[in-house]
């Protein structure tokens, strides 16, 4: 049924209940009933209408699915594969701890750059090439000598290293330096940076005596101070290589090299570093 209009009074609207006439006051009175029950009908509707959207968004809550309690089951990668990470992937044990570090055995090479080369024994002086030995030219001074300064890189060890040798099989020789000089010797030693200062410091623990192995080998046996390095947390190992005696005074060059390509050029590889456990 439509609302009717009521912007102009009928017939009946003119008439009062008594037979009088319709005034306007009697009819601004019965715009303002229509006016309220108009207006309560809409407020009715109103409620009604909220009351049911209530009703909705809590059967909507009711019924939402839940997150999946471990968000690390349900990962899938770019291709759709699964994502699984393991304890090896993220370098802890099964139990959750951080892996200690790299197992053993393991080979490292020497640096090869900056931090290596060899300095005079009696005097401040540095060059590139790993040699060792007395005349190095003939400007050298004959009662003085050089050593040899090598570094290698260590990474975290997961096991203390119960076996480590420092060798090479790339020695060559001028004159007789092991006939003449006595025997080559590695002592640890540390130092920030390679320089013709070094040429006089003092090494950290005693010297260990290398062997020839061969015309081209040579081996030392520094178990004890790769043992200490691991000890004290040490990223380096570091080394002085040099023979008994600084010279022999004959004016003959006796020199140990150690090189793969130019004994001027120090290169990786030239000596190698192996660490063992039992």
């Amino acid at each position: 049924m439509g609302l009717r209009d009521l912007s102009s009074p009928t017939a009946e609207q003119a008439r009062t209940e008594s037979g009088s006439r319709w005034t306007p006051r009697r009819r601004d009175q019965r715009h303002h009933h229509r006016f309220l029950l108009l207006a309560a009908t809409a407020a009715a509707l109103l409620a009604a209408g909220c009351a049911t959207a209530e009703d909705d968004v809590a059967e909507t809550s009711a019924t939402a699915p839940a997150a999946p309690a471990d968000s690390a089951t349900s990962a899938e990668s770019n291709d759709g594969d699964s994502a699984e990470t393991t304890a090896a992937d993220t370098g802890t044990s099964d139990d959750g701890d951080a892996s200690a570090g790299v197992d053993l055995p393991i080979t490292v090479a020497n640096n090869g750059g900056s931090l290596e080369g060899h300095t005079p024994r009696g005097f401040a002086g540095s060059g590139t090439g790993l040699f060792t030995g007395d005349n190095l030219n003939p400007n050298f001074p004959p009662d003085d000598g050089v050593q040899i300064w090598l570094t290698f890189e260590l990474p975290a060890l997961a096991q203390r290293p119960t076996t480590a040798l420092l060798e090479s099989s790339a020695l060559s020789s001028s004159g007789t330096p092991f006939d003449d000089l006595g025997s080559l010797s590695a002592a640890p030693v540390s130092y920030d940076a390679f320089s013709p200062e070094l040429f006089d410091l003092e090494p950290d623990a005693e010297a260990v005596t290398c062997e020839r192995v061969g015309e081209t080998g040579l081996t030392c046996d520094v178990s004890t101070a790769l043992q200490a390095a691991f000890d004290t947390g040490q990223s380096k190992a570091q080394f002085r290589l040099r023979f008994d005696e600084i010279a022999d005074g004959d004016g003959t060059q006796d020199l140990a090299l150690f090189f793969l390509t130019d004994s001027n050029t120090n290169e990786p590889g030239i000596f190698t570093l192996t660490l063992t456990a039992q």
